[in-house]
């Protein structure tokens, strides 16, 4: 047995995730920003996912904290609705757990 196909085979089996999360998006005046909550994760896994996804659309963004929740806040310049969805659902997310807010 080729100890390499094991690992393919791992890596390739993304288990989904149960969460609820929540995107939506802000204008004021002519900005757009992109926001997204309920995604509990630690704040470090949460920083390299916002840096993974800045580089690959080309946009700026940060993690802030969620009065509301306890939680974290993730912020995006423009509208990256269905960009942030595309990406999360790589990271293990389902449709089912993806809440638009005013759309």
């Amino acid at each position: 047995m080729n100890p390499f196909e094991c690992d393919n085979e791992v890596s390739n089996n993304i288990e989904p995730t149960i969460v609820n999360i929540t995107i939506w998006k802000e204008k004021r005046g002519r900005k757009t920003n992109t926001y997204l909550t309920g995604w509990n994760l630690e704040e470090d896994e949460l920083k390299g996912y916002i840096k993974d996804f800045k580089k690959k659309k080309g946009c700026n963004g940060s993690l802030k904290e969620d009065e509301e929740t306890g939680g974290f806040k993730l912020h995006f310049q423009g509208d990256k609705v269905d960009d942030v969805i595309e990406f999360i659902k790589t990271k293990g997310i389902i449709d089912d757990n993806i809440t638009l807010k005013g759309q």
